[in-house]
């Protein structure tokens, strides 16, 4: 998705306008990893945080926080993760009932990454009443200087349909995946899904495939 200067100015607006809107309601997850099995090189982790259910609210904005995103396996050695992983990194989803949204997740510059790697960040977010949601995908690339990425929509419908099964109740989780970037003849980014008005076998589910058991959209 294209960020034009004028839809992010929008959401920056948006941002601002959250912060101060006395009603918010804010979901901070604080997570631990939950370990998912990696690929035979010990090199690809995958990671999903816990699912959160949020009573019904009259809030006008809602934000989602995945924080301090460190990707750890127990088949390779602890010093090792910082140097074949990106630590410390975080998410944040920022929505409104008029279906702006914004998504944006990053990793803080770290001297010990030997290489650069795509991290994939995955947000999921359904109604309790009903099991239909939204899945946000992003994947950019880390490297010893840090790295970040960001999608955003304005006056989404998607969204803003999905607003009305929030305010009775829902459930979000992330999960995110590395993939370290060999030296040579370096692989093409992961593919993030193009944008689907349903369907729960839709790809831009992939780790949170089980999360969802109804329509599943892709932003």
């Amino acid at each position: 998705m294209t960020i034009r200067r004028r839809d992010f100015g929008l959401m920056a607006a948006s941002s601002l306008l959250v912060l101060s809107a006395p009603r918010l309601a804010r979901a901070d997850s604080g997570d631990k990893f939950t370990i998912e099995p990696s690929d035979p090189t010990h090199h690809t982790v995958h990671a999903k945080g816990a699912e959160h259910t949020n009573p019904p609210t009259t809030a006008q904005f809602l934000t989602f926080n995945w924080k301090s995103i460190d990707f750890q396996s127990p088949e390779v050695a602890q010093d090792s993760w910082p140097k074949i992983w990106p630590q410390n990194g975080n998410a944040m989803v920022l929505i409104d009932y008029k279906g702006n949204w914004q998504f944006t997740s990053q990793f803080p510059s770290d001297s010990q990454l030997k290489d650069p790697c795509w991290v994939k960040v995955v947000f999921g977010l359904k109604g309790t009443t009903v099991p239909t949601g939204v899945a946000i995908t992003k994947v950019y690339k880390v490297d010893k200087n840090g790295g970040s990425g960001s999608k955003n929509g304005s006056a989404d419908p998607i969204i803003s349909d999905l607003w009305k099964l929030i305010v009775q109740g829902h459930t979000y989780t992330f999960t995110a995946s590395v993939h370290p970037i060999p030296p040579q003849n370096p692989p093409p980014p992961p593919q993030e899904p193009p944008k689907s008005s349903g369907g729960g076998g839709s790809s831009c589910g992939g780790a949170l495939a089980a999360f969802f058991s109804g329509g599943l959209s892709c932003l």
